[in-house]
């Protein structure tokens, strides 16, 4: 798995200010915030996002211009709707990363819960972390998280011919699949270039 930075130039740039962790801070979420773990993140986001919605006050988990709330609400340059304050380890990920993702030496938020009271930050100057205040204002960076595709493309030849000088040449109807003819293979019929080995 692959995580990627809200960008900060380009379209949709982002940048890192700071918030407070949520709108509810002297209230414990519990397991579902907790999560340290690379892919936690979106899982405690949620969690953070979810607690005690807010009615006619702007102290519920939802409240907006939060850290928890804003990194949700970003929608970066393709209009991506799974935003979310990374966790711990994703943070940390961020951090080994820090120059690539324009990321400043500040001190960011977690989406990792540690009490009713207090959450997780990374110091981005020396890769410290600690337990702060959630009402502490903190800098804040959305990350997606996404999965290489491994699948092993499937394509069926429509036609193919092998020439006098034994160059196949193989046609699909299927966009964008690629026929790779290993060298070590010499076809020299049609029936040779369907049956190579993938």
């Amino acid at each position: 798995n692959y995580l990627e930075a809200a960008p900060t130039s380009g379209a949709a740039a982002w940048t890192d200010a700071n918030y407070v962790w949520s709108g509810k801070t002297n209230s414990y979420i519990g397991a579902t915030a907790t999560y340290t773990d690379r892919g936690a993140g979106f899982k405690n986001t949620e969690a953070m996002v979810a607690q005690n919605p807010r009615l006619p006050r702007l102290d519920g988990g939802d409240a907006p211009n939060k850290a928890g709330t804003i990194a949700r609400a970003y929608r970066g340059p393709n209009n991506l709707t799974d935003w979310y304050l990374p966790s711990l380890l994703e943070l940390s990920e961020l951090r080994n990363k820090r120059t690539n993702v324009g990321a400043s030496t500040g001190t960011y938020w977690s989406s990792s819960e540690t009490n009713a009271t207090t959450a997780m930050v990374l110091n981005f100057a020396n890769g410290s972390n600690s337990s702060v205040a959630k009402t502490s204002s903190k800098r804040v960076r959305p990350v997606r998280a996404f999965a290489a595709d491994t699948t092993k493309p499937t394509a069926s030849v429509t036609t193919a011919t092998v020439g006098a000088a034994g160059n196949a040449v193989a046609q699909s109807n299927e966009l964008g699949k690629l026929f790779l003819v290993k060298s070590n293979n010499t076809p020299t019929s049609v029936e040779q270039i369907t049956a190579l080995p993938a």
